[in-house]
C-alpha cells in the first residue's frame, strides 16, 4: 500500500519482502548486521491478524531472542526492531521506517564498518550465526510454538519463561563453542586465552574444550610449561 499510495521513505533503506515474518530467522538479521547493515526493522501484522494464525507472534519471540544474542556480544540490540503495523496503513509504515533510520543514525555507523574492534566483533557474529543455524538450535525453536502452546506427547506444556531459558542456555553454549572453533582456526591457544578473548570463565571454556575434543572437532597441538594448547582439526 506504500508504494500504491507513493508515500517516500528513506533512500538507505532496503525492502525485503516475505511471506510472513514469522519466517524471519535470527540468522537472516546477524547476517544482514555482519553484512554492514546499521539496523534491522521487521514489520508484520498487527497482533491477532496474521494470514498464518500465528507467525507475528513467533516473530515477536524470535526477534527478543535476537536482541538478547546481540547484547551479549556488546551490540545495542537498538539497532534490531519489529514493529506491527496493518498491509493497508503505507502511512504508519512509511513513518516507523523514518523513525527507525533516525533511530539508527543517532546510534551511529555499524561497529564492523569501523569501529577499531571490528575484528573481534566479527568474530563474535560468525560465532553467533553458527550457534545460530546449528541444528540443535533451530530444532528447539522450530518445536516451541507447539511445546508452549499444546505440550509435549505427554500433553505437558512447557512455561514460557522455561523454554526461553532452555533456548537461551542452548545458545550460549553453542555460543562458546563456536567461537572456541572459531579462534582456533587462526592460531593455536590454551584454555586462559581462548577464556580471555571469549570473555567467558576458564570453567566453562574447559568444558567446551573437553566437549569439542569428544566431537573430535579440537585437540592438544603442543604443551608449554604444563600448559596444553589446543588446535582445530
Amino acid at each position: 500500500m506504500a508504494g500504491v499510495s507513493r508515500f517516500q521513505h528513506p533512500t538507505n533503506t532496503r525492502t525485503i519482502r516475505v511471506l510472513c515474518t514469522g519466517q524471519v530467522d535470527s540468522t537472516y538479521v546477524l547476517k544482514a548486521l555482519k553484512n554492514g547493515a546499521d539496523g534491522v526493522l521487521v514489520i508484520g501484522c498487527r497482533l491477532g491478524e496474521c494470514h498464518y494464525i500465528s507467525g507475528n507472534y513467533h516473530a515477536r519471540w524470535k526477534v527478543d531472542l535476537t536482541k538478547k544474542m546481540l547484547k551479549k556480544i556488546g551490540l545495542s540490540p537498538e539497532r534490531l526492531e519489529m514493529r506491527f503495523i496493518s498491509s493497508a496503513e503505507g502511512n504508519k509504515y512509511t513513518e516507523a521506517v523514518k523513525e527507525f533510520t533516525k533511530k539508527v543514525r543517532v546510534l551511529g555507523s555499524n561497529p564492523l564498518n569501523s569501529d577499531k574492534d571490528s575484528k573481534r566483533m566479527g568474530h563474535a557474529l560468525d560465532a553467533l550465526i553458527s550457534a545460530a543455524s546449528g541444528y540443535r538450535t533451530r530444532a528447539i525453536v522450530a518445536k516451541r510454538p507447539r511445546l508452549v502452546e499444546e505440550g509435549n506427547v505427554y500433553k505437558e506444556k512447557i512455561p514460557d519463561k522455561e523454554m526461553e531459558a532452555l533456548v537461551n542456555g542452548l545458545i550460549e553454549a553453542e555460543f562458546v563453542r563456536e567461537a572456541i572453533l572459531t579462534c582456533l582456526k587462526e592460531k593455536t591457544l590454551s584454555c586462559t586465552e581462548l577464556a580471555e578473548i571469549i570473555e567467558a570463565s576458564s570453567g566453562e571454556v574447559l568444558s567446551h574444550i573437553t566437549y569439542l575434543r569428544k566431537k573430535n572437532l579440537i585437540d592438544v597441538d603442543t604443551v608449554k610449561d604444563r600448559t596444553p594448547y589446543y588446535k582445530k582439526l
